[in-house]
């Protein structure tokens, strides 16, 4: 389970299970590929160039986490998660009516949670070190990957993952997030 919801959504974290029955989390595996699936060397290419940022999409529906879900409707967030389910096509709505009977539903516009679905306005961006990451994992392996990329960030990096980590819980990240894109900078 990529983000098992066990220890509450904000701290969700991926749960290998194996065929044996035996499962682990918070382990140096489960950890390291969470940390390469975060800094986006261990996605699609196709995430990289992906033609449906934006409401126009291909399928009849989109499943999401719903992020921002505190800010825009307090009265349903819980340390659960809240999906995010957008009905993108006639045979989506009809889908998700014929559903309805068995889910608790709260309608939502564009405006309220677009700001918080970042990929529902831009690709991944593609990381200059990826297809270094790609080499070595093909000459090297997962362990030599995991050591180089995972587990040994940069100083920077680390700043910068303290620093959103402070400005969400202070509730003010995507405030300074809008004042560094106007003013041209990445975040």
């Amino acid at each position: 389970r990529f983000r098992d919801k066990s220890l509450g959504w904000l701290r969700s974290a991926p749960k290998a299970y194996y065929v044996d029955g035996s499962a682990e989390q918070q382990t140096e595996l489960t950890r390291g590929y969470a940390s390469l699936f975060y800094r986006r060397l261990a996605l699609r290419p196709s995430c990289y160039c992906c033609p449906f940022p934006n409401f126009r999409r291909a399928s009849d529906i989109t499943i999401a986490d719903f992020w921002g879900v505190e800010k825009q409707k307090p009265e349903f967030f819980d340390d659960k998660g809240i999906s995010l389910v957008l009905a993108n096509t006639p045979a989506g709505s009809s889908a998700l009516n014929s559903a309805k009977s068995g889910l608790l539903i709260e309608p939502s516009s564009a405006e309220e949670c677009a700001p918080y679905q970042v990929h529902l306005s831009r690709s991944a961006e593609l990381p200059p070190e990826r297809k270094a990451f790609w080499k070595d994992y093909s000459s090297k392996g997962l362990e030599y990957v995991l050591q180089k990329y995972a587990f040994s960030k940069p100083r920077r990096d680390k700043i910068k993952i303290i620093l959103k980590r402070v400005l969400v819980k202070m509730g003010l990240f995507h405030i300074v997030k809008a004042l560094l894109k106007k003013r041209g900078r990445t975040s």
